[in-house]
């Protein structure tokens, strides 16, 4: 498993329900067609994934989220930094944000000079995690689990409760 594999999954779990081509999956993730393929082939591989022939994957949903409540955290843990400007994760994104309060530092953030928040610097699980939140879906999922990699165990609990419903809603 590589790191774009959990920005793969995520959105493929948001258009579980309308499908997406490979073309689409790269053009949506800015990365290659040849990398989203690969990626899916990983999913697929590790069984956190259905294959459905020359159609892009289907999410096994109690796998997926087994591995990004239990695994996740510990295959790429999380690296906070230093305050920075950025956009807004783990507990600072919705749904969580409405649940837990500001912490004193501010709340984790992808640095970005487009950011508008600052906080604890938080880095992306990929680099294409910016362009990859253009989708709110995959936005919030991805928010999900950096609280999953880097939050405390009462954030963890709620992150990996609103996981199993997006999945369950989504898919």
């Amino acid at each position: 498993m590589k790191p774009v594999d959990t920005m793969v999954a995520a959105k493929l779990v948001s258009v579980a329900l309308v499908g997406i081509s490979y073309a689409g999956l790269a053009e949506a993730l800015n990365i290659s067609s040849a990398e989203a393929h690969a990626a899916a082939k990983r999913l697929v591989k590790a069984s956190l994934f259905k294959d459905q022939g020359r159609k892009v994957p289907y999410p096994r949903r109690q796998a997926l989220l087994e591995f990004w409540v239990h695994g996740l955290k510990y295959v790429y843990p999380a690296e906070l930094g230093a305050p920075a400007r950025g956009i807004p994760t783990s507990i600072g994104a919705a749904p969580l944000q409405q649940e837990f309060s500001t912490p004193d530092g501010g709340v984790p953030v992808w640095p970005s000079p487009e950011g508008t928040v600052r906080g604890p610097a938080l880095t992306p699980i990929h680099p294409s995690v910016l362009k990859a939140m253009t989708d709110e879906r995959v936005y919030e999922l991805l928010s999900l689990i950096d609280a999953l990699r880097e939050g405390r165990i009462r954030e963890r609990e709620r992150a990996a409760e609103f996981l199993k419903d997006r999945l369950y809603s989504w898919c």
